[in-house]
């Protein structure tokens, strides 16, 4: 079954969650002060407030999904994260392993790049590196203040089974504001994936909350801004209700 987030009218100070398992229903509580979360839904370019949440809603809550068949095989691959290093598996195998520099963040199959074929979305940290081109550029740099005081930058990857093996089917430079949550999914009802995140910039990654929720969608080459919300945000997540999909922030 499908887990479910139910938004109870309680006031307290702090957020609580707790977790009721049965044999394959994971039910997952939030027990929210009414003015530490809000609930968004994306329409005509913008992300606006939903009101008319009623509290004690029943809410379809979308997990990330890990296990798809990657390379039409036949046979389902597994998204495995451990700690920071992220692996596909097949039969048990693993059939790629994440870079040993790179620190993984999240990862998920998903098909943001609308290609028809899913791939491994990965929210990353490494090394920063320049523009290839900015060797020949007069004035090169554009892109040298994204990364963090110990040299490295954030980025979005994702990985999929192109010329008979898995490689990076796409690869962002730095972003300019490094995401701490991202999530995906149709947030728009196009039947088309968006990318949904939490930013914030490099010289606070250490500290929370994030200073922006964004909407990003792929434009054929690359990501480009749906919408940008600054606030103040520490965790993010999506859920449906009454056939509409909701970005909930607290």
């Amino acid at each position: 079954m499908v887990p479910k987030i139910h938004i109870l009218p309680l006031f307290i100070l702090l957020i609580l969650i707790s977790t009721v398992s049965s044999s394959d229903t994971r039910l997952l509580y939030l027990t929210l002060q009414p003015e530490t979360y809000k609930t968004w839904y994306f329409q005509s370019g913008e992300l606006l407030v939903e009101n008319n949440l009623l509290r004690g809603s029943q809410f379809n809550l979308i997990t990330p999904v890990s296990q798809v068949d990657l390379n039409a095989n036949s046979v389902p691959e597994t998204v495995i994260v451990q700690g920071e290093k992220t692996s596909i598996t097949e039969n048990g195998l693993i059939v790629w392993q994440s870079p040993s520099d790179w620190k993984i963040k999240h990862a998920q199959v998903t098909d943001l790049n609308h290609d028809q074929a899913p791939e491994v979305t990965l929210l990353l940290w490494r090394t920063y590196r320049p523009w290839p081109i900015d060797i020949f550029l007069i004035h090169p740099g554009k892109i040298q203040g994204y990364q963090d005081r110990e040299g490295n930058s954030c980025h979005i990857i994702l990985i999929g089974w192109k010329r008979d093996m898995y490689r990076e089917v796409w690869a962002g430079s730095p972003m300019q504001y490094p995401l701490l949550s991202i999530v995906v999914a149709d947030v728009d009802d196009d039947q088309q994936e968006e990318l949904v995140s939490l930013e914030t910039r490099y010289d606070r990654i250490a500290q929370t909350p994030a200073i922006s929720l964004s909407v990003w969608e792929w434009n054929g080459f690359g990501f480009s801004l749906l919408a940008r919300q600054d606030g103040l945000f520490s965790e993010l997540q999506i859920a449906r209700i009454n056939d509409r999909m909701i970005i909930l922030t607290w």
